[in-house]
């Protein structure tokens, strides 16, 4: 919006100022009054005025005077003055009056329309004052603006010159280390380009493969992969280019030698601010002696798994007759109540040892893959109460209870049912060992869902202390030795029973919050299709004892 042009009007009679106010009426001007010489100050004060129309003859101060005040002001001085008068006629007037400083000297009353003509001349006189008074200033600022972009190139220039040595420098430093890394990688490193074509490649791989740096990026690596891995280590990468993923392979590489040299190649693609990719970056491992150790390992395993089946089975062999001797004698009448105690014994001693050898040929069998699993429909619930049973005479030996809760109806699973029987035999089994005497072990099955079912054993005993929890289903782990020694073993019943399992497609965990706290260990196992049976649980227990869980 245009701005206004201020113009004041100065005379003792209102009626004066009113019919300026009409004859000047005009959307471009503002029209300030002045009824006195002192009024008219203090607006000159405040303001800026394109014009003054001063009457010359007012109380107090008289225009002449006024004007004189006016001219003698830095910020007034050049502000055009028009007079207006009725009185003073005479030239004498008119000469003092353009010698204070007006520039025009109207007598009235005044022609509206050249008193109008007169005015609009300061007026646009003064808007082309403003309107030059802001260019000059833009023109001023520009001109700053340019001297201090000028400064700042004249600076950038003093510097540009350093700065680019300093970075050819640090560039070369960054290729010197990067060259060096690359030759303390095995067979270094790679790049390609956004395609997959190389474009560079560590001297050592280089001279792996018999080539040169020049040769590289036209170098065929088909032609010096292993011809059962090339197509498809070809293939992989270019899927890789194709979609961006980041390239991670085995393959092998014929060198100039003559040899396979088995390699872990790894890539990631380099991309712009877009997300576009501009290149790819990478590693060649020389991973054979890793393969060596490996195949060396897969022997360490293998021999020692012949051992424990040859050991296992020359150890029960010898066993089995005196085992049989041992328990006809326990009950032979004819012997005296000490022999028949220490036949006992035996006969217990010599079953606690084919079990231990049982699970070191299970544990065989279960690494080498040679468990056949016999699959049928089996009701869990009956399984629960037939382990149940069997582990009565140990309950009962260490003043433990065992009470079940099962689920309504049949829960049908497929399982072999002796290693179902020795999964729920083996937990069970555990739980009553660790157990305090006079304590309870709880065992519940719950449907969990239409497709799945678990047996749950919960017992009051010695727990386990956290740092043990992820490992209780190791082989040969026994958790603490010095609490664990009294309670014997080897410690492969709950690895044994994890692998048969997960054999089964089922999942087992053990919970526990800590020593002194009990431990409760989870089975679920699927439900055989279409199995049938209620949701909702009813209770069977050890006779004299509470069936329901507490909570």
């Amino acid at each position: 919006m245009e701005q206004l042009i201020n113009i004041l009007i100065v005379d003792d009679d209102p009626k004066n100022l009113t019919v300026l106010e009409t004859v000047l009426n005009d959307s471009g001007y503002r029209l300030v009054r002045a009824g006195s010489g002192e009024q008219a100050l203090l607006a000159l004060v405040s303001e800026e005025f394109a014009l003054i129309i001063l009457d010359i003859r007012m109380p107090g101060m008289t225009g002449f005077e006024l004007a004189q005040m006016i001219r003698e002001r830095k910020k007034t001085a050049r502000v055009p003055i028009i007079f207006l008068t009725a009185y003073y006629n005479e030239d004498q007037h008119v000469i003092e009056g353009y010698g204070s400083g007006a520039v025009d000297y109207l007598h009235k009353p005044v022609n509206p329309a050249v008193l109008r003509s007169k005015v609009a001349v300061f007026a646009e006189l003064h808007r082309a004052q403003r309107e030059l008074g802001a260019a000059n200033a833009a023109l001023l600022a520009e001109v700053a603006e340019r001297r201090r972009v000028g400064e700042e190139l004249r600076d950038l220039n003093e510097h540009l010159e350093q700065r680019v040595i300093e970075r050819a420098a640090a560039l070369r430093r960054s290729e010197d280390i990067y060259r060096a890394i690359g030759e303390s990688i095995d067979y270094g490193v790679w790049t390609c380009d956004a395609a997959g074509r190389n474009t560079y490649a560590s001297e050592s791989f280089l001279r792996l493969v018999g080539i040169t740096q020049e040769q590289c990026s036209n170098f065929g690596w088909g032609d010096v992969l292993h011809p059962d891995e090339a197509t498809a280590t070809i293939a992989a990468w270019q899927e890789c280019v194709r979609t961006g993923a980041k390239w991670e392979r085995e393959h092998r590489f014929r060198g100039v030698d003559g040899q396979w040299h088995s390699v872990l190649a790894r890539g990631v693609p380099v991309k712009d601010e877009r997300g576009q990719i501009v290149s790819w970056s990478g590693i060649n491992l020389d991973i054979a002696a890793l393969k060596r150790t490996e195949a060396a390992l897969r022997a360490a395993n293998a021999s020692k798994d012949r051992f424990l089946a040859v050991l296992s089975h020359e150890l029960r062999t010898p066993l089995t007759p005196v085992l049989m001797t041992a328990g006809m004698l326990e009950h032979d009448a004819s012997l005296l109540p000490d022999v028949r105690e220490a036949m006992t014994m035996i006969k217990e001693s010599i079953e606690l040892e084919t079990k231990l050898i049982d699970d070191l040929l299970d544990v065989s069998r279960i690494t080498s893959g040679k468990v056949a699993l016999q699959s049928e429909p089996v009701d869990l619930n009956p399984a629960v109460r037939q382990a149940w049973g069997i582990c009565q005479p140990q309950a009962r030996e260490r003043g433990v209870a065992v009470e079940l809760v099962l689920c309504e109806g049949e829960v049908v699973v497929r399982a072999d049912p002796a290693r179902l029987q020795q999964v729920l035999w083996n937990v069970l089994k555990n739980a009553i060992k660790f157990s305090a005497a006079q304590g309870t072990v709880y065992v519940s099955t719950t449907r969990l869902a239409a497709d799945r079912v678990e047996v749950r054993v919960r017992d009051q005993g010695i727990g386990i202390a956290p740092e043990l929890l992820p490992r209780v289903f190791d082989a040969f782990e026994q958790g603490d030795p010095a609490i664990t020694r009294q309670f014997g073993g080897l410690g492969l019943g709950l690895a044994i029973s994890k692998a048969l399992v997960e054999l089964h497609g089922g999942a087992i965990r053990a919970e526990s919050a800590g020593r002194g706290h009990g431990a409760t260990f989870v089975i679920e196992f699927p439900l055989a299709a279409g199995a049938a049976g209620a949701a909702g649980a009813t209770a069977s227990a050890a006779p004299g004892r509470a069936a329901p869980e507490p909570g």
